[in-house]
């Protein structure tokens, strides 16, 4: 998951001048996405413990792909704002319900314990490959798209697992 955060979020002021917008537009627009993050993680307070978590865990890994396939095919500023918006919006909305999932997987506490070191290592991982996958020549359309593909990949894995460790506890006595 923050394989795919990290790198769309630490080079989103590269996507904005590719789409036309000025330094002083591209601060505003992120700026602005900041208080959409704000908005998706009020949401998820609001939502937490009164609606299905796997549905809102599915709601937000979907909007968390849109917005990404969005920001792979959007070329226009006003196509790249409205899709950087969902991208944050997204990203606060469903880390809640990921953080929750996985909460409720680890029977031991040792899983939970550690996933402070595994968000920091995909943070400052997703930018480190992002950064030599564009060095290299690398575009950000292919940027977004396997941002996709990692986002798409971490939900059937937490999905997996839970399912898992659902049928497990369903199964004993």
């Amino acid at each position: 998951f923050y394989l795919a955060i990290g790198s769309v979020w630490t080079f989103a002021s590269r996507a904005a001048a590719e789409a036309g917008l000025d330094p002083q537009s591209t601060g505003n627009v992120l700026a602005i996405a900041s208080v959409m993050g704000i908005a998706g993680a009020a949401l998820a307070s609001c939502a937490g413990g009164r609606l299905a978590r796997r549905a809102m865990l599915t709601a937000g890994y979907a909007l968390l792909a849109a917005s990404l396939v969005a920001l792979a095919v959007m070329r226009q500023a006003g196509g790249y704002s409205a899709a950087i918006f969902a991208f944050k919006f997204a990203w606060t909305f469903v880390l809640p319900f990921i953080l929750a999932t996985v909460a409720q997987i680890d029977t031991s506490g040792r899983l939970v314990a550690t996933l402070n070191f595994v968000i920091g290592a995909g943070l400052a991982a997703g930018p480190l490959l992002a950064g030599l996958m564009l060095d290299a020549g690398g575009t950000m359309h292919a940027l977004f798209t396997i941002a996709t593909a990692v986002a798409i990949a971490s939900f059937a894995a937490l999905r997996h697992i839970d399912r898992r460790t659902h049928a497990s506890v369903s199964s004993q006595p």
